[in-house]
C-alpha cells in the first residue's frame, strides 16, 4: 500500500487462481455451513433438513428439522446442536433424534437465525427480525446451564 500526494491509497491486490468446482447441487435454501471432523454440514431451511457433505460430494440428511433449521454448532462430544427457527429452541441431535437442548421461546422476539460455538462451547445466535437482540447458551459443563438475554 502506498500514499500518494494527494493522499489517496492504492492498493495491489495479488491473488492465485484456483479451479472451483462444484461439490453438490439442488437443494432448495441452504444456511449455515460449517466444516466439521471433515464434513461440510449445512441445514436447508425451506427443505427442512441438515444434511452432512463428503469432500467427493456425497450427501447424507443427518435429520429432519421440520421447525425450519438453521444455524449449526458442535458441542465437545461432537453432537451437532441446530438452531430451530420458528420454535426458537437450540436441538441437539442423538442417535439421529433431535433432543432440546435449550428452550429461547421465553426470550426470542422472533425466529432464531444463525448460531456459533466458542472455544468454551457457549452457544451465541440471535433473532431474524431483531437485529439488536444476541442470546447466550452456556456450555452446561461449566456450571449451571444459564440462558440469558445480553
Amino acid at each position: 500500500m502506498r500514499t500518494s500526494s494527494n493522499h489517496t491509497i492504492e492498493r495491489t491486490l495479488r491473488m492465485r487462481t484456483e479451479t472451483v468446482k462444484l461439490l453438490a447441487n439442488n437443494f432448495a435454501f441452504l444456511e449455515g455451513p460449517r466444516w466439521y471432523d471433515g464434513h461440510l454440514w449445512a441445514s436447508d431451511i425451506t427443505d427442512m433438513k441438515l444434511y452432512r457433505i463428503t469432500a467427493a460430494g456425497e450427501r447424507e440428511v443427518v435429520c429432519d428439522v421440520p421447525r425450519r433449521p438453521s444455524g449449526i454448532g458442535f458441542m465437545p462430544d461432537g453432537s451437532p446442536v441446530i438452531a430451530s427457527m420458528v420454535d426458537r429452541k437450540l436441538m441437539r441431535i442423538v442417535d439421529g433424534e433431535l433432543v432440546l437442548h435449550a428452550d429461547l421461546s421465553a426470550l426470542a422476539p422472533a425466529d432464531l437465525n444463525d448460531l456459533v460455538v466458542d472455544d468454551l462451547y457457549d452457544l451465541f445466535g440471535g433473532a431474524v427480525k431483531e437485529l439488536v437482540d444476541l442470546f447466550c447458551c452456556r456450555a452446561r459443563w461449566r456450571g449451571a446451564h444459564r440462558r440469558e438475554r445480553l
